[in-house]
């Protein structure tokens, strides 16, 4: 497999909790990684199969309550990339950032 640049690499971590929002992704990794990072991770990481995303239904949401969510999923692909790259040489350089992962 490819690398997994490291932004695209703690979404993925995050994923690999269960499937969930962008604004969610982004309050988990606050602040290390900026808002618009956090979206262009997830649709570098949608194009490359390791995640899929589904409209909320809008339906289901209360009157007033916003927009309907994307919710992203890692897929079977993301979770072997984020596993191979989480297992990288010890000479990698990788920061800490917020909830123990590592990029």
């Amino acid at each position: 497999m490819t690398a997994v640049p490291r932004i695209q690499r703690a979404v993925l971590e995050v994923l690999l909790d269960g499937r969930t929002h962008a604004y969610e992704v982004k309050r988990r990794l606050a602040p290390s990684v900026g808002h618009s990072s956090v979206y262009a991770a997830l649709a570098r990481a949608e194009a490359k199969g390791y995640v899929s995303s589904e409209w909320e239904d809008i339906t289901a949401r209360p009157p007033g309550s916003g927009p309907p969510r994307k919710y992203y999923e890692i897929t079977a692909l993301g979770v072997g990339a984020v596993r191979e790259a989480q297992t990288e040489p010890a000479s990698v350089a990788r920061t800490q950032i917020p909830g123990g992962m590592l990029t």
